[in-house]
C-alpha cells in the first residue's frame, strides 16, 4: 500500500465528512458506512469521561450509545485547523440529553448547547487513527456562548 501525502484541504475534508457523518441517525447510516473514517487500530480518547476507546467495534458502540442518549443532536463546525498529523475540529453541539449514560451520568432531560474540539491524527492514506475528544463532562448544563455571563469584577485585597 502506497501512503501519499495528504494536503491541508484533504485534512478539512476528513474533519466535515466526520462532522457529517456524526450528524447521521444512526438508524439511518449504517455502522458499516460511518467507520469507513476510522483506521481499525483506532484510538478515541474522550477526556471528559476518562475513557479510551481502541478499535473501530468500540467506536460504533461510542456513536450508538451517544445518540441514544442526547438526541436531535446537532454537530456545527466553529473552525477547522489542519496540522503536520492531522487536524483540529472546533465543534458547537446541540441536542438533548434523554438517555442514561450510566454508570456516570443519568439523562437529565436538559437541551443543551456545548462546545466541543477534537483532535484528529489522520494516517497518509486518510484514515483517522487518533481522536482526542475535549468537552465538559456536564455537556447538558451548557449553553451557547450568546448566552455566557458578562465579565466578571473580582475584588482586589491587599
Amino acid at each position: 500500500m502506497t501512503t501519499k501525502c495528504l494536503t491541508d484541504a484533504s485534512r478539512e475534508a476528513i474533519c466535515n465528512r466526520f462532522v457529517h457523518d456524526w450528524n447521521q441517525s444512526v438508524s439511518t447510516f449504517s455502522d458499516d458506512d460511518f467507520l469507513k473514517l476510522y483506521s481499525p487500530s483506532i484510538v478515541w480518547l474522550d477526556h471528559a469521561f476518562q475513557i479510551r476507546r481502541t478499535g473501530r467495534d468500540a467506536i460504533a458502540k461510542l456513536r450508538q450509545n451517544w445518540h441514544r442518549a442526547n438526541v436531535d443532536l446537532v454537530s456545527s463546525v466553529k473552525a477547522i485547523v489542519p496540522t503536520p498529523q492531522g487536524a483540529v475540529l472546533q465543534l458547537s453541539v446541540t441536542g438533548k440529553f434523554v438517555g442514561d449514560l450510566m454508570p456516570k451520568r443519568a439523562a437529565s432531560g436538559k437541551c443543551f448547547e456545548y462546545p466541543a474540539c477534537f483532535v484528529f491524527g489522520i494516517s497518509g492514506e486518510g484514515l483517522i487513527e487518533r481522536v482526542d475528544e475535549y468537552y465538559s463532562m456536564l455537556w447538558d448544563e451548557a449553553v451557547g456562548e450568546d448566552k455566557y455571563l458578562g465579565s466578571i469584577e473580582y475584588n482586589k485585597t491587599g
